[in-house]
């Protein structure tokens, strides 16, 4: 049986999943960037 991502996520410590966080953030600002910045090309 597969193990969710959440669960997995869920058993990190506090701090951990706190960077995990931030990070995803911040790759989604830069994506959403990039769809603009192509987005205006057009």
């Amino acid at each position: 049986m597969a193990t969710k991502m959440s669960d997995v996520i869920e058993k990190l410590p506090p701090a951990r999943r706190a960077k995990i966080q931030a990070l995803a953030q911040e790759l989604i600002a830069e994506n959403m960037k990039l769809k603009d910045i192509r987005k205006a090309r057009s």
